[in-house]
């Protein structure tokens, strides 16, 4: 006589719960992500209008300028880090405080690349006076992978909500540190105050929100073989970054940093926020 073997209902059951609690859990964070998106773009539209006012179209030239060269340097130094954080089989100590080593060492390499490539991207551009401004962003540069990890971690952790209250919390405390010192300086180097005052204060935030800091520790194996997945969204980041790229310095070298700036300003309080909105 053949045994079958059945399915218990409980195991059944506890199968479907699990199912359940995570499209309840990943449903919740996209709900708290959207939520903190739309504060986000209100509060940035409303700034970005006000701040325009306040700098000559040259110097948002040149701050479309750096902020051109910034997005390539956080690609090819965050190095997927917060997909690989995210996607950690095990969240460990010793791990993640290889990979905050990691997102520090790539911060360092970013700031020595965004000093160097200062001069050299301002020429490209045909606007020299923007070397200075791209130089600032290079304390942007030194902690945007280090923020990008944290975000991984978060998400690694379940945490939705807590990352988009730490996102929506920093976005909106940096707009009055960055009205303030555009208003004093007015200045293409004081449009880049949001955007360090940003990442400050969500790296400080998400910390908080863990109530434990992460150290920086030991480089593992573990740790450096999560960089491999990293690699491969690094590299299909940087293509789609190539194809938006080649028409904008088309514009800044044709029209120069006038038109540029204009440009700029335009996009800011309408294509910008659109963007954010569908990401």
């Amino acid at each position: 006589m053949r045994n079958s073997a059945k399915p218990s209902p409980d195991a059944h059951e506890d199968g479907a719960d699990t199912s359940t609690s995570t499209a309840r859990s990943v449903l919740l964070g996209s709900t708290w992500l959207l939520i903190g998106q739309v504060v986000v773009v209100v509060a940035q539209l409303v700034y970005a209008g006000s701040a325009s006012r306040l700098v000559e179209p040259d110097a948002f030239g040149s701050y479309a300028i750096a902020l051109a060269l910034m997005p390539l340097i956080s690609l090819a130094t965050n190095a997927g880090l917060g997909s690989a954080a995210a996607r950690m089989p095990t969240a460990d100590e010793q791990s993640l405080r290889g990979l905050v080593s990691i997102a520090l060492l790539l911060g360092a390499v970013g700031t020595a690349a965004t000093l160097l490539l200062a001069a050299p991207w301002a020429r490209l551009w045909g606007s020299p006076p923007a070397a200075e401004a791209i130089r600032w962003s290079a304390l942007v540069a030194f902690l945007n992978p280090l923020t990008g990890l944290f975000v991984g971690i978060m998400q690694r952790e379940g945490r939705f909500r807590s990352g988009a209250v730490a996102r929506t919390l920093a976005a909106l405390g940096a707009i009055p540190v960055g009205y303030f010192v555009v208003g004093h300086f007015r200045s293409a180097p004081s449009l880049l105050a949001t955007n360090l005052a940003i990442v400050v204060f969500q790296l400080t935030l998400l910390t908080l929100s863990r109530r434990s800091v992460l150290w920086p520790g030991r480089l593992s194996k573990v740790a450096l073989g999560h960089l491999k997945f990293g690699s491969k969204v690094t590299v299909s980041n940087l293509i789609a970054y190539a194809n938006g790229f080649v028409p904008f310095i088309a514009l800044g070298r044709s029209l120069g940093a006038d038109m540029l700036g204009n440009w700029n300003r335009a996009t800011t309080v309408s294509q910008v926020p659109v963007e954010m909105a569908q990401q």
